[in-house]
């Protein structure tokens, strides 16, 4: 039977345009889906977790419908006019992915997949990438949400946490109900949020160098190899091959070096044991201390670190890291950096300083000496 001509499906501009007013800065991906319904042909929609694969998927439908074609999910009984859906391919067995090769009329299918793989299967087929969002896309996601102006500050952050993937963003949204931008910054890191947490399972194909390198890579975060290297103990080119793979299964972006977004290296960062995370965020720490990295980045780890590191280079990095997040109008990370050079040994003119640093934080901006209190 021969594919359904436009003519026969009908008109879909207005059907496109309503459409995209569901999603916020997908009107390329959904001008894609559309030509592709109305030429006939079957539809690839991939992206990384939360990139909203599911959201277009669900406009694809509407579409289709608008169209005059019957969207299905049963693999059987069809015809040219219907078209198959499937969603989260990525979870399909191998032998039920190569059944869409024997499928006969057009299959709108979404995944976290390697689209040449499904493309391969579905010869003409369009492939539809869809990619985070930008600032303005946040800023309106988030102002349906707020009903209100959104400060600059709030898109940054969230943009930077969720790496412009809407479906994260919303999950984020329905877990925290004070979006105050200080509140909000406090409780990202111990959110756990389901899909992420399901994207950080696809260990189970990897092998244990990629592992890894993932978990080094999300308690470092954008990072040289090199340093890579001398935090797992791994040669050059086993960390670029372990970076490749992590690449290949859409956990890491290559360049720079950096897991997918901060909310990815939060849920990698949660599955791991608590040995396993203080050992790395320990080695991290010492690694940087040694490259002369900047007293911020040695300060991260050793906050992160849930017992005291006990060395006597610690305190004074923790103080000098203290002062540049004053300087920078960061209270929150510079209190954090006080609280643990209180945990380490120091001099007396150690504890002087982090004593004034405390006060000045607590009279200038609320913050409490001592957590909790």
């Amino acid at each position: 039977m021969s594919a359904p001509s436009p003519r026969r499906l009908g008109p879909a501009g207005a059907a496109t345009s309503q459409a995209a007013g569901r999603l916020v800065g997908r009107e390329r991906e959904v001008a894609a889906v559309t030509e592709a319904l109305r030429d006939g042909r079957s539809c690839v929609v991939h992206g990384g977790p939360g990139t909203g694969k599911s959201a277009l998927l669900a406009v694809a439908s509407s579409i289709a419908v608008r169209s005059g074609m019957t969207p299905v999910r049963a693999w059987s009984g069809v015809d040219r006019r219907t078209v198959l859906v499937v969603d989260d391919a990525e979870q399909l067995p191998a032998e039920k992915v190569e059944r869409l090769a024997r499928y006969r009329g057009p299959v709108l299918l979404a995944g976290d997949v390697d689209p040449d793989v499904v493309l391969d299967l579905l010869p003409g087929a369009a492939a539809v990438a869809v990619r985070p969002v930008g600032a303005a896309a946040v800023t309106e996601l988030l102002r349906r949400r707020v009903d209100g102006e959104v400060p600059p500050e709030l898109t940054e952050l969230c943009l930077r946490f969720t790496g412009g993937a809407p479906g994260v963003l919303s999950d984020v949204l329905d877990l925290v109900p004070d979006l105050a931008v200080r509140c909000l910054r406090e409780t990202l890191p111990a959110l756990r949020l389901p899909r992420l947490l399901r994207a950080v399972r696809r260990w189970a194909v990897l092998d244990a160098a990629a592992v890894t390198v993932g978990r080094a890579l999300a308690v470092l975060g954008e990072v040289e190899p090199a340093v890579l290297g001398e935090v797992t103990g791994m040669s050059s080119v086993e960390v670029l091959a372990a970076v490749e793979r992590l690449v290949d299964a859409r956990l890491a972006f290559a360049g720079p070096t950096r897991i997918q977004s901060p909310a990815l290296g939060h849920a990698i960062r949660h599955e791991m044991t608590p040995h396993a995370r203080e050992r790395l965020h320990r080695t991290a720490a010492h690694v940087l201390y040694r490259r002369r990295d900047t007293a911020t980045a040695v300060a991260e780890q050793v906050v992160a670190c849930a017992e005291p590191v006990a060395l006597p280079w610690v305190a004074p990095v923790l103080v000098a890291a203290a002062r540049l997040h004053r300087v920078a109008g960061r209270p929150e990370q510079a209190v954090r950096c006080l609280r643990a050079a209180l945990r380490e040994p120091m001099d007396a003119r150690g504890a002087e300083e982090v004593a004034a640093g405390m006060a000045d934080l607590h009279l200038r901006c609320g913050i409490a000496p001592r957590a909790g209190s």
